[in-house]
C-alpha cells in the first residue's frame, strides 16, 4: 500500500496539520421528523391510546406478559412507578428493555453487568435468551403505530 498523502483525510499527517471539524445542523423542533413522540406528544398519546386499546393489540401484547415479568425480575427499573409503558397488558416499557440489550451488546458488556446478578452465569444465559424476543416484541409494537 502506498503511503498516505497529507491531503488524505485518513492520514495521521492530515490530523496533525489541520483542525478537522464536523459541521452540525440542528433542525428546528417544528421540522424535526425523526422523533414524532417528542414533536407531537398530544397526537402521539392519542394514537397510542387508540391503538393500545384495540382487541388485536391487547391480545398480542398479552402474549408477552411472561417475557415482561421475567425481564422485570432482572431489570426491576422497567416497572418503576410513574414510568410510561405506552399501553398494553405487558406492563413494561419495551423501548427501555430493548435499549438495555442493544446498548450492552454494542459495547460488549454482559447483560447482567451492574445488577444483583452480575456474577451469575445462569442469569446471563437467561438474559441472552430473552434478548431476541424483547427486540422482536418492540418491533411488533412499533409496527402497530
Amino acid at each position: 500500500m502506498s503511503s498516505l498523502l497529507p491531503d488524505d483525510p485518513l492520514s495521521d499527517v492530515y490530523f496533525q496539520n489541520s483542525k478537522p471539524y464536523l459541521d452540525i445542523r440542528v433542525r428546528e423542533r417544528a421540522t424535526d421528523n425523526l422523533n414524532a413522540f417528542d414533536r407531537n406528544p398530544k397526537l402521539i398519546e392519542t394514537l397510542v391510546t387508540e391503538v393500545a386499546s384495540t382487541e388485536h393489540f391487547l391480545k398480542n401484547d398479552a402474549k408477552a406478559c411472561n417475557l415482561a415479568a421475567r425481564l422485570a425480575n432482572f431489570l426491576p427499573g422497567l416497572v418503576r412507578p410513574g414510568r410510561k409503558t405506552f399501553g398494553g397488558p405487558s406492563g413494561i416499557n419495551w423501548v427501555e428493555a430493548t435499549d438495555h440489550f442493544v446498548c450492552r451488546s454494542s459495547h460488549g458488556v454482559r447483560f447482567s453487568r451492574f445488577s444483583e446478578f452480575e456474577n451469575d452465569d445462569s442469569a446471563e444465559k437467561l438474559l441472552e435468551a430473552m434478548e431476541y424476543r424483547t427486540i422482536l416484541h418492540l418491533a411488533w409494537r412499533f409496527r402497530q403505530w
